[in-house]
């Protein structure tokens, strides 16, 4: 599939592009929480950031397995994009011509981007498209975090996904001297609201 764009009045989604590798590169390279939550290559340099782009972006919309958007402020016909927000994607894309296909959502908010209630709005955009008959037909959506990432798991349960359940020591941890982690897992099936159908949990922290 060639990549496209997804916009409504508070996000615009297109493909990161190499207008966004330095921006990439220093949240990546720097930032605590996508270091500890996500599995970005740690160190991260410039070619980290130009590989993301031109192999695993690139060649996920060519192959139709994986679709990354950048999270940006939305534009004005005829404006440049502004500056990269976080990501959003569907991997591990699989069965879509079957209308029983299946996908994980994945998403991450650079420190501009965060407080700002634009990653939840991204997803829910993306999974609007991704779940609709008349979009990619998704039979169902899944979401997975280590255990702890209170925030990931928050934007999911907002979007409606069910929690599944704690698989355990299901990641192997970044530094390999420190034992593996459990992991969370929730679904979203096509025809479900993309708004919360659970209590969210009462031992939960508090968190801005």
């Amino acid at each position: 599939m060639e990549a496209f764009v997804l916009q409504n009045g508070r996000v615009r989604l297109s493909a990161p592009n190499h207008g966004d590798i330095a921006d990439i590169t220093k949240y990546c390279a720097t930032d605590p929480e996508l270091i500890r939550w996500t599995t970005i290559p740690h160190p991260y340099t410039e070619k980290s950031a130009i590989w993301f782009i031109d192999e695993y972006t690139k060649k996920g919309w060519a192959d139709d397995t994986c679709y990354v958007w950048a999270i940006r402020r939305p534009t004005l016909a005829g404006e440049p994009e502004g500056p990269i927000l976080g990501t959003v994607d569907l991997q591990g894309i699989n069965a879509v011509s079957t209308g029983q296909g299946s996908a994980t959502l994945g998403y991450a908010a650079y420190p501009p981007g965060r407080g700002l209630g634009l990653l939840t709005e991204a997803a829910r955009l993306v999974l609007s498209w991704a779940l609709d008959p008349d979009g990619l037909n998704l039979a169902r959506v899944a979401w997975s975090a280590n255990a702890g990432n209170w925030r990931s798991r928050r934007v999911a349960w907002k979007l409606g996904f069910q929690f599944d359940g704690t698989i355990r020591a299901r990641i192997l941890a970044r530094n390999p001297s420190d034992p593996r982690e459990d992991e969370w897992v929730a679904t979203l099936l096509r025809g479900e609201p993309l708004h919360p159908n659970e209590p969210w949990p009462t031992d939960a922290p508090a968190f801005g």
